[in-house]
């Protein structure tokens, strides 16, 4: 019975990993096709199609170019992407360069533009000693920032433990109905505009098949780790679960959730669950 539950979370897990991707291959795609066309020397096409208008109103072609070639970006041969984050409209990728000299660590800051990804933040770790030299030579790039609806608070400990059980609630049920239906109508416009019932049923398919039994925690109080509002508006909320509720104990189940607020709710844009030995 364990490695059946066990067995079956892995798989769960493994296809939110996927799901990470799928959701973010549009980012990565972007990405490379940038570092491509900046290889290529194609630097106002790169300008042109991948940067964003706010990045653009902030640093002009000519320091583009300039960032571009004293960084190397020019000379990438491969890129690899690591971490990867999407908030709706809001995007992050980090990872590598590789250049014939080596590897340059980078992060992208992404925002959707219609139907394309377009950057509107790129940074590097600072090397050496020097930091403010450093600072000096990024003076160029733009670090663009969403702020937040001044409208917007962090809901009380009350509201935020019942968004975090309807959620669980939509969740678990719909996975152990091996359909994400209940799911999926619960989720916000800006979630359903990126993501078809047929394509989330797709990617769930092989986690309901395990069949895999949620619906306990839904009447367990969960401990709320975390609650936060992003500069762009997004609520987000890590609480924690203790895996006894489904007859595991000495593991916990920690579930990340993201709210966007639409027409004055707080309406699901993200749901990741992760499993973990109690420490």
């Amino acid at each position: 019975m364990w490695k059946k539950i066990l067995l079956g979370l892995a798989i769960f897990i493994g296809l939110l990993v996927a799901l990470v991707f799928w959701a973010t291959s549009g980012m990565s795609g972007a990405a490379d096709d940038f570092f491509n066309l900046l290889a290529q020397k194609n630097y106002t096409t790169a300008y042109n199609k991948y940067i964003s208008s706010d990045f653009k109103a902030k640093t002009p072609l000519s320091k583009f170019i300039n960032y571009v070639k004293a960084n190397h970006f020019d000379e990438v041969q491969e890129t690899n992407w690591g971490n990867r984050q999407i908030n709706g409209n809001f995007g992050e990728l980090e990872g590598s360069l590789v250049t014939k000299n080596g590897a340059i660590p980078i992060k992208l800051k992404f925002v959707k533009a219609g139907d394309s990804w377009q950057i509107y933040a790129i940074s590097k770790p600072q090397s050496g000693i020097n930091n403010q030299q450093e600072k000096s030579n990024n003076s160029n790039v733009s670090n663009f920032v969403y702020k937040k609806p001044t409208n917007l608070e962090i809901p009380s400990n009350k509201e935020v433990l019942t968004l975090i059980t309807d959620s669980m609630q939509h969740f678990s049920y719909s996975i152990k109905a091996k359909n994400m239906q209940e799911f999926y109508e619960n989720v916000s416009n800006m979630w359903k505009k990126q993501t078809s019932i047929e394509e989330m049923n797709q990617v769930f398919q092989k986690a309901m098949d395990a069949n895999i039994d949620l619906t306990p925690l839904i009447d367990t109080t969960p401990k709320i780790k975390d609650v936060e509002i992003t500069p762009d508006g997004v609520l987000k909320i890590n609480a924690s679960y203790s895996g006894e509720a489904i007859n595991m104990p000495g593991i916990t189940i920690d579930i990340d959730t993201t709210y966007v607020n639409e027409n004055g709710k707080w309406k699901l844009l993200g749901f990741t669950l992760r499993v973990k030995k109690k420490v």
